[in-house]
């Protein structure tokens, strides 16, 4: 069976060559470090803007309660 693609070769071995438990461990573990690598993105992103702008914009207040709020709004 040739391939169209030289980037579709992982995904067909893990759906015609491995037995259903694995191939769904394997793709569970590749969305995992997926997740893992947007979680330490966002943290990333958070802390600039804690660090750059709202410190700025608000000099007198303490960062835990902005920080407070954020994570408020953020559950919402």
């Amino acid at each position: 069976m040739a391939l169209d693609a030289q980037d579709t070769i992982f995904p067909w071995y893990i759906v015609t060559q491995l037995p259903p438990g694995v191939a769904g461990l394997v793709i569970t573990a590749i969305f995992a470090a997926a997740m893992g690598s947007l979680n330490g993105s966002l943290n990333g992103v958070s802390t600039v803007f804690v660090n750059d702008f709202l410190r700025r914009l608000q000099p007198g207040k303490k960062i835990n309660t902005i920080s407070g709020r954020l994570n408020s709004l953020r559950c919402w």
